[in-house]
């Protein structure tokens, strides 16, 4: 998946104290159930996502058979408008959005980096911004559609060529240099020429896992739907389509069988391990992270499995 920012080694200890904190201060609840969960072997946590996406109720990131199972923000704000209204400030909320929509490239209208033969530059304005390579003799260039990440720490690119799928731009903006550098394990020393130096593939179903997570309702019926996507991470991503629910909490439906019944998802109420793995759909669980074979810095991205194999 997208790697969306990048720990320099002489932060990575100051990073991961400022994590830790920001989990005792908020997360409390998050670090007894990892307590817990590695204490109940009976219960259903420590699976990969696929392996939860398999069994039945919501799980983040699974397919949702059809659109008209969402009611949208506005719907959920009718009802909870404090929790709304907040939501949308966190960083959830920005985890993905339009690249012409994004701060970072606003507020940096030149961003260039070249470590080497292969030189990087990111050029933005009048509402685009454009992705461009040279090796002193060729370039290439292409605008870039999709920025992922708030850029609290980073934030990285996808960008489409004529007649092609996706491809994820080989640098990241971080926050800590103030422009752009290879985004972790994406660097090459010896790219066999300037479109592998530019950029890498990103296959059809690292696609549907990197908007899955970044954004809601990008899958619908099994298919990617780059048109109707809500850009974000809002309330449905997490609980789960929600006009089924809007519906059984009209008046009319209670009236008639004389009480609310909510149909929504809510985590509070899944066990321990499971909670914790909820959570780590899209911010790695244990076992996610393994399976990737994802090593070192770049697994600072992943607080469950972080904080599994921390001491605590």
């Amino acid at each position: 998946m997208l790697l969306a920012g990048r720990i320099e080694p002489f932060l990575l200890k100051r990073k991961a104290d400022e994590v830790f904190e920001r989990c005792l201060q908020g997360c409390c609840f998050l670090s007894f159930l990892l307590a817990v969960s590695l204490c109940a072997p009976a219960a259903l946590g420590q699976l990969s996502t696929e392996d939860h996406l398999a069994e039945p109720g919501f799980w983040p990131t699974q397919d949702i058979a059809s659109r008209d199972n969402f009611a949208g923000s506005d719907a959920c704000a009718r009802c909870h408008g404090v929790k709304a209204a907040s939501q949308k400030e966190t960083p959830m909320a920005r985890a993905a959005m339009s690249a012409s929509l994004s701060d970072i490239l606003h507020t940096h209208p030149l961003m260039a980096f070249g470590p080497g033969k292969y030189k990087y530059r990111i050029e933005s304005r009048t509402g685009q911004s454009r992705y461009s390579v040279s090796d002193g003799n060729q370039s290439l260039s292409f605008p870039l559609l999709w920025a992922f990440g708030t850029g609290r720490v980073g934030q990285s690119y996808l960008f489409k060529k004529p007649n092609a799928d996706f491809f994820e731009a080989r640098i990241t903006y971080f926050e800590t240099l103030g422009t752009i550098d290879f985004t972790p394990s994406r660097a090459l020393l010896s790219p066999s020429g300037i479109e592998e130096a530019m950029d890498r593939p990103v296959p059809q179903a690292e696609v549907m896992r990197c908007f899955g997570c970044h954004t809601t309702g990008s899958s619908i019926g099994g298919h990617f739907d780059e048109t109707h996507l809500v850009p974000g991470v809002t309330c449905e991503a997490c609980h789960g389509p929600g006009a089924g629910h809007v519906k059984s909490m009209t008046a009319e439906t209670v009236a008639s069988s004389g009480e609310a019944k909510p149909a929504i998802f809510n985590s509070a109420h899944l066990d321990p391990a499971d909670a914790v793995d909820f959570c780590g759909a899209c911010h790695g669980t244990w076992w996610d992270v393994k399976l990737a074979g994802v090593k070192g810095v770049s697994t600072a991205r992943s607080a469950p499995y972080r904080l599994i194999t921390s001491k605590c």
